[in-house]
């Protein structure tokens, strides 16, 4: 297996439909990089080289981790600019999407190298799999997918989202596999338990920025951080200085007015020809006019002054995060849930026992995909005894009959309000006027906006299920640290260890058909 030396030599892209994109400056390199709101946008001369090793690729929706990785792979061609170090015919990209059979799927089954079995192995590949491609669940065909392409040996392999929706069994058979690649690889994800695990470089992308560091990501984010805190005080500084410069031109100004009017000959007396005569000196020897261009040149001074500063600032601008404004119910229990058995199917059920929400606990619901965590959220739901407005429940899927009330209450709000509402569902990285246009918007944008409605009140409970899918890395940080600072009850399923590690205090386990309540 060989590695490649990736390298994007000012590189240039965008989509036909990205003529409104707004160019911003790539401050570390001297580079552009534009954007747009419409989730198409220019890539304006980037430079980046992908080593030997795996690369994390991250950054908020929208910002071209996408289109970077297929450029990468030879989907997508430069409008200028080259890429160079790779054979396009030894890269391999694996989509996030697995409903189609693989390419080499009955090959790999069949092979019988060593590699192949080993890959098996390593990643719990049954046989029987090569029989029943329509009944695996998503997280067998992810494996499977994956199990592929480590056996076709590419030199650069290309990942988008390997581990999104997986339980902690999936991602640690993929992680193990995944580092026995020793060829280039390049993988976008929102996992940060995973991309530390396995990176050793990570891609930085945001709108204005894009920069390789070396380390894992939260090696990585800890070194944004400290460049952000560095960028701040200089931008701080440089914003003084232009302050500075504008009082000096408003001084100077103020000045030259006074001066304006000591050579008018206006309130001299008629008959005062010295005086008259001084004027018309200073006049001739153009002191008046040397005056003004001392204000000019200091007010265009403090303006390129400011424009610097903003550029300097604009690639660490912080949007405001967001704050869920609970209440702790005033009540021993917000809710109780008398033993029973949840029926999943004709085959498979889980006995529940009596379970309680107090009104401060924080709750995590794990368990493998399909043990039934999603089931049990709806079964317990219907039975919360709280004015609707004082609990918030983000289910996994929305239907578009479940949408149709919703949009329509969106579309209701009061100014204010839906003021508010737009404001929260953009900090979650989408554009909220598209939601309020669409007829039936995205899952993801779909869920946003629920959770923005609920932060419209301030409720005792809040129930989540997979909050974390369909959302970039700032906005899940985002999500966090407010759900870090929730004075209410919490119960949330997540597969994202490092999320649920932070929130709760309590775990509600499904393993082998029943709940264990761990405190």
């Amino acid at each position: 297996m060989q590695s490649v030396n990736l390298r994007f030599n000012d590189v240039s892209f965008s989509y036909e439909s990205a003529s409104s994109s707004k160019p911003v400056r790539q401050s570390n390199q001297n580079k552009q990089f534009s954007y747009t709101i419409d989730d198409e946008f220019s890539l304006v001369s980037l430079n980046l080289h992908f080593a030997k090793g795996w690369t994390g690729i991250v950054g908020p929706n929208g910002a071209g981790k996408s289109t970077v990785a297929k450029l990468a792979a030879g989907i997508l061609s430069p409008v200028s600019g080259d890429i160079t170090g790779v054979d396009f015919s030894h890269a391999l990209y694996c989509d996030q999407q697995c409903e189609e059979i693989p390419e080499y799927f009955y090959e790999f089954f069949y092979s019988d190298e060593s590699n192949a079995g080993n890959l098996r192995s390593v990643l719990a590949i049954e046989e029987s799999w090569i029989e029943r491609w329509q009944t695996l669940s998503f997280g067998e065909r992810k494996r499977l997918q994956l199990a592929i392409a480590l056996w076709r040996e590419p030199a650069l392999l290309i990942l988008d989202e390997p581990v999104n929706h997986l339980d902690y069994a999936a991602k640690e058979l993929i992680t193990a596999a995944l580092k026995r690649f020793r060829g280039t690889g390049l993988v976008v994800a929102h996992d940060r338990a995973f991309l530390d695990a396995l990176c050793t470089n990570c891609l930085f992308i945001r709108p204005g920025n894009a920069v390789i560091r070396p380390g894992n990501y939260s090696e990585g984010i800890e070194q944004q951080m400290r460049e952000d805190k560095f960028n701040e005080g200089r931008y701080l500084l440089m914003l003084e200085d232009a302050r500075a410069a504008k009082r000096s031109a408003n001084a100077m100004k103020q000045r030259e007015s006074a001066k304006a009017s000591q050579l008018s000959k206006k309130h001299i007396a008629k008959h005062d020809h010295d005086a008259k005569a001084k004027v018309d000196g200073a006049r001739i020897s153009g002191k008046d006019k040397r005056g003004a261009r001392q204000v000019t040149l200091l007010e265009r001074k403090a303006e390129n002054l400011n424009e610097n500063a903003q550029q300097n600032y604009f690639r660490m601008r912080r949007i405001e995060g967001i704050l869920f404004e609970g209440e702790r119910l005033a009540r021993e229990r917000v809710l109780v849930v008398p033993e029973f058995r949840l029926i999943l199917n004709s085959e498979r059920s889980v006995s529940v026992p009596r379970l309680e929400i107090r009104p401060s606990e924080r709750i995590s619901l794990t368990g493998e995909n399909g043990s039934g965590k999603s089931s049990l959220l709806r079964e317990i739901v219907p039975q919360i005894n709280l004015d609707p407005s004082r609990f918030i429940y983000l289910p996994q899927e929305i239907t578009s009959d479940q949408w149709i009330p919703i949009h329509s209450k969106l579309r209701s709000l009061p100014g204010e309000q839906l003021g508010r509402l737009l404001s929260i569902v953009h900090r979650l990285g989408s554009e909220p006027e598209r939601i309020l246009a669409a007829e039936d918007p995205s899952p993801g944008e779909k869920r946003k906006a629920i959770l923005g409605l609920g932060l419209l009140t301030s409720p005792h409970l809040i129930i989540m299920d997979e909050p974390t899918n369909h959302l970039d890395m700032p906005s899940i940080e985002k999500l966090e640290e407010a759900l870090s600072l929730f004075k209410g009850a919490l119960l949330v399923v997540s597969h994202d260890a490092h999320f649920l590690k932070r929130l709760s205090n309590v775990e509600w386990r499904i393993s082998g058909g029943k709940i264990d309540v761990i405190v």
